[in-house]
């Protein structure tokens, strides 16, 4: 997989401005052990590009498959719980 991505991803499309505009509740859950994908290598950018308030970022004791890890917390997180 990581093969394929790094070989074929290139040409991404650049959604900056877009991403800055969305007027939608936005929630960031990230692993804090990911690997993989590091939130303190992007959390700028993020932050920087998306209208997302500090309440809506939620850092779980996970690592990349934070959906198989911490199911619960995420359907608690998403619904409001």
């Amino acid at each position: 997989m990581y093969y394929f991505f790094t070989q074929t991803c290139f040409e991404v499309p650049d959604y900056r401005e877009l991403h800055k505009s969305l007027n939608i509740p936005l929630t960031v859950i990230w692993g804090k052990h990911d690997e993989i994908l590091v939130w303190k290598d992007i959390e700028e950018e993020v932050r920087k590009n998306f209208p997302i308030g500090e309440s809506d970022i939620h850092i779980l004791d996970a690592k990349h498959f934070i959906q198989e890890e911490e199911p619960e917390r995420i359907v608690e997180i998403i619904s409001g719980l």
